[in-house]
């Protein structure tokens, strides 16, 4: 969105992450998670402990404590990665995914026996429980209980919707301790499509072949896959700590992949806060020049949609940068547990601004973000703005209070989180899309693309970053949450 400023001469201020604001539990907790997927165990660790030293609580707690565990199972620190999983379970959240990871966590240790009384509480606490019908499997498997490992992994393979090659290879190998090697190379063909490495494929197809050799009365063909090394158990297996007691079960077959076929139930809070939240990617590719009302029953026209502003260097259009922002807000706030509904998720669309109101009353949205980037011919302009429609405003005049308060509170948290210039929060009443709105509405403007440093900002994936968990813990502020 394009603004002349005048003789308004404002410095740009330089961002840096290591300057910027407070970031909450909430924000900490995301990034443990973060840098847990990329395997940083021990800054995942200080980042969960950062969200819990700040108050993180209802459903992140379990899911943080389970998350330290798994950091703590990574690093080989058996003892705090109980620690942490009975934390977890001490919760009274998520009893099924909490005792399925100590059930995996016994597993490693060589104790089945307890694993299976974990993995059975997690079926105790729901049935179809994905990751405790696939552990508690594979662990009949690779201790010779094929008659209880198959009716187990067949149904965790029917309920989760689309099957990793890992829940094929797991019910292909218990197939074939059963003795059932036809259906076992058939899954296996299946785990192979799905992405299966070759070198494990190899060490399970290995394994039918003796069977079928056994059922045969031959010896097993020593031939083996190329390249694979069916001889040995594959690196990504953990190894039994020093510390845990002797397995009294079956030990896990030699070259069987099990803790690679074991996955581990790390999953996010799925809160509902039974709020709806519309959100508006300002612009599109292609630019529509027709008229319409600029509100109800308004005798003003203005054009449908522009083309906005774009980068001072990297000519990057606005409608590029509104849609990344907005795609991670959407899912920054659906982690935050709002459901989420945005009037665009592509450039290629032709929607005017009243048609981008239409679709957040259409979904009786709760609030109306519109997402949008600043232009100034003034290239030292900068800073983030919050528009919203004033108590004179002729169309939505009801809805500035809450407007206002929606304002303030997202432009407080961004500027928070960023470190950036505030420029205010401001009154607006010629906007079509806002004018259509039924729901408290606001246009975040978040920067300037003509501002050279800023501009380099607003197009960072990190600064991206920010600004959607700003929005988010203004828009938490504002439901008072």
């Amino acid at each position: 969105m394009k603004r002349s400023i005048g003789s308004l001469v404002i410095l740009a201020v330089l961002f840096s992450l290591a300057g910027c604001g407070k970031m909450s539990a909430a924000g900490d907790y995301q990034d443990g998670c973060e840098k847990y997927e990329k395997g940083n165990y021990a800054e995942a660790l200080a980042d969960f402990q950062k969200a819990l030293e700040k108050g993180l609580s209802g459903e992140y707690l379990v899911y943080s404590y389970s998350y330290m565990g798994h950091c703590y199972l990574k690093k080989e620190e058996f003892q705090s990665a109980e620690q942490y999983y009975q934390m977890a379970l001490a919760t009274g959240k998520e009893p099924a995914m909490c005792y399925t990871n100590l059930g995996i966590y016994y597993r490693k240790c060589g104790e089945y026996e307890q694993a299976e009384r974990y993995y059975l509480l997690a079926l105790e606490a729901d049935d179809s429980y994905p990751e405790a019908l696939t552990s508690l499997g594979v662990l009949y498997s690779v201790t010779g209980q094929a008659e209880k490992a198959v009716p187990l992994l067949e149904k965790a393979v029917t309920i989760s919707g689309e099957p990793s090659g890992f829940h094929y290879a797991n019910l292909s190998y218990a197939y074939a301790t059963a003795g059932r090697t036809a259906e076992a190379r058939e899954q296996l063909l299946l785990a192979r499509e799905k992405g299966y490495t070759l070198e494990d494929y190899a060490i399970i197809l290995n394994y039918i072949e003796e069977k079928e050799a056994e059922g045969n009365g031959k010896e097993p063909d020593d031939k083996q896959q190329p390249g694979a090394d069916v001889t040995q158990t594959p690196a990504s297996v953990t190894p039994v700590p020093t510390t845990a007691p002797t397995a009294s079960a079956t030990p896990v077959p030699t070259g069987f992949p099990a803790a690679s076929a074991t996955p581990e139930p790390i999953r996010k809070p799925a809160m509902s806060s039974g709020k709806v939240i519309a959100i508006d990617p300002g612009h599109q590719k292609k630019s529509n020049y027709e008229q319409e009302p600029v509100g109800p029953g308004a005798s003003e026209q203005k054009i449908k949609v522009s083309s906005g502003t774009q980068g001072v260097t990297t000519k990057v259009p606005e409608h590029q940068f509104n849609l990344e922002l907005s795609l991670k807000l959407k899912d920054a706030l659906e982690e935050a547990g709002y459901q989420v509904v945005m009037t665009r998720e592509s450039a290629e669309v032709d929607l005017s601004n009243a048609e981008r109101a239409g679709v957040a009353n259409e979904a009786k949205a709760d609030i109306f973000i519109r997402i949008h980037a600043d232009g100034a011919e003034n290239k030292a302009a900068n800073g983030i703005s919050v528009l919203y429609p004033s108590e004179r405003n002729p169309y939505v005049a009801a809805l500035s209070p809450e407007s206002k308060k929606l304002a303030q509170s997202v432009l407080d948290a961004l500027c928070d989180a960023t470190g950036a210039n505030r420029r205010g929060i401001v009154e607006r009443d010629d906007l079509t899309g806002t004018n259509w709105a039924k729901m408290p509405v606001i246009v975040v403007e978040a920067g300037f693309m003509t501002n050279e440093a800023e501009e380099k900002k607003l197009l960072s994936k990190e600064y991206q970053t920010l600004l959607a968990q700003g929005i988010v813990e203004g828009v938490q502020e504002y439901f008072g949450e």
